[in-house]
């Protein structure tokens, strides 16, 4: 726990300070930051932050954080997602504590939990990070003084002192780049479990498309000159009883089936290929090439019993199959004599589509990566970004922090984009947009939250 304290200090450290400049102005600053997570005097704290995808917001966090004194605090936070198939829905917590001790109340399963130990945090940092944080922290100024000096500008007006910072990732020094996606990978593996590849490039690596089931057959008639028996290959890759002639066919297309997908395995060092039943092999620099270069296009189902029904229902009104024709057969069997997949999959790849999505109806939502239709169907948009990122890094950065005339911080506002980089190789913009504000310092007071926690615990609490 110390040790992602400490880590959570010194990224707070780097945000901070990459908003400041040298020429007098760094020490204000400075002191304006440390005050901030060392006062133990009342403040009141407001804040907001948004996330788009692509341009699309997918989620809204708000917080409102007041401290009356060392032990009484209180929080109330609200979430806003968009899930499953645009559908939005809400959550979030309060926490109200006195004494050193807390109620906490979870709007999404609207659960109390009383008495949590809240002793420990009495101010925004324990006083055992507070060393670390200052040694920490003279290190990142160090740093500051001349390498962020063209990213930032400082104006004075009517008293208040605005920091401005705008910046492309890749232009900052490449140890202030690297402590912010440090951050960044620290806080998606922590809170959101999100764990990906260290800063060093991947050495190349081929990955191989194939499928024993489909090479057996064609195998197995090479070496024997006959057709495989129905249901050989499962019936004797799942163990079951079989002659001793079985076993030694079935051991022997085997070992046909291996040395040809290792022999096709060896042909390229990197990329991604594709083997066929008859031992033919295509090739493609990058999987995404292979997706959009073959106009292949997979077809995915909302629920396929009942777009095979709408299908077959379909083709029977506009002439596909005669009515008479469907007597006596299942709709699977009707699907299949009427080419179904390939159907929807022409109309995939003549949108220029990765992914063809039939809804139960028989209409088909087209998607031009996986990544963008995982993220459509996945249970929330945050959860299908966190399930297909593979890689990012920082992009445009554009923010200002504002000091009053007292050099205490009031504000601070700003956006930071994220490229990510999807397992199937597309680059996505994810951007925050984020507010806050610092005020009634010295004079914040729980009264008005106590008497909304105790109205709050009359609606939830059951009835005798």
């Amino acid at each position: 726990m110390k040790i992602r304290r400490i880590l959570a200090v010194l990224l707070a450290a780097v945000f901070l300070c990459s908003t400041a400049c040298a020429e007098g102005n760094l020490s204000e600053l400075y002191q304006a930051v440390e005050q901030f997570i060392e006062a133990t005097g009342n403040v009141t704290l407001t804040g907001r932050a948004a996330f788009t995808l692509n341009g699309d917001c997918f989620k809204t966090i708000s917080l409102e954080y007041l401290r009356e004194n060392d032990l009484d605090h209180y929080k109330d936070v609200n979430f806003w997602t968009k899930g499953k198939n645009g559908k939005p829905y809400e959550s979030g917590y309060t926490i109200l504590a006195k004494d050193g001790l807390a109620d906490a109340w979870d709007k999404y399963s609207h659960y109390y939990e009383r008495d949590v130990d809240y002793s420990e945090r009495k101010s925004l940092l324990n006083r055992d990070t507070m060393v670390v944080y200052q040694e920490a922290l003279k290190i990142v100024l160090g740093l500051a003084e001349g390498a962020l000096q063209p990213f930032v500008t400082v104006e004075n007006t009517q008293g208040k002192t605005t920091y401005w910072v705008a910046a492309e990732g890749r232009a900052l020094p490449d140890v202030l780049r690297q402590a912010a996606e440090t951050g960044i990978r620290f806080a998606l593996s922590n809170y959101l479990y999100v764990h990906l590849p260290e800063y060093e490039k991947m050495p190349p690596y081929h990955s191989m498309d194939y499928s024993f089931l489909e090479m057996f057959p064609v195998l197995y008639q090479e070496t024997y000159g006959e057709e495989m028996p129905e249901g050989f290959y499962e019936r004797m890759s799942s163990l079951e009883t079989g002659t001793d002639e079985e076993w030694e066919r079935f051991g022997t297309v085997y070992g046909k089936c291996m040395t040809r997908v290792g022999k096709a395995n060896q042909q390229y060092t990197d990329g991604y290929s594709v083997l066929h039943p008859d031992g033919t092999l295509d090739h493609y620099e990058t999987y995404l090439e292979y997706l959009h270069g073959t106009e292949s296009c997979y077809v995915l189902y909302e629920d396929y019993e009942a777009a095979v029904a709408n299908f077959v229902r379909i083709a029977v009104e506009e002439g596909m199959i005669k009515q008479e024709e469907t007597v006596g057969k299942t709709n699977d069997e009707l699907a299949e004599e009427l080419n179904m997949y390939d159907y929807y999959k022409a109309l995939g790849v003549a949108q220029k589509a990765v992914v063809a999505y039939v809804r139960e109806d028989g209409t088909c939502d087209f998607f031009a990566s996986e990544f963008e239709s995982s993220v459509e169907h996945a249970d929330s948009v945050t959860m299908g970004i966190v399930n297909g990122i593979r890689n990012f890094e920082l992009g445009e950065v554009l923010g200002n922090v504002t000091l009053d005339a007292e050099g205490r911080l009031v504000s601070a506002e700003g956006t930071v984009e994220l490229l990510i980089t999807a397992y199937d190789e597309t680059v996505h913009s994810v951007v925050m947009t984020f507010s806050g504000a610092a005020e009634n310092y010295g004079t914040t007071s729980l009264k008005t939250a106590e008497e909304a926690w105790n109205a709050l615990q009359e609606e939830t609490r059951p009835a005798p």
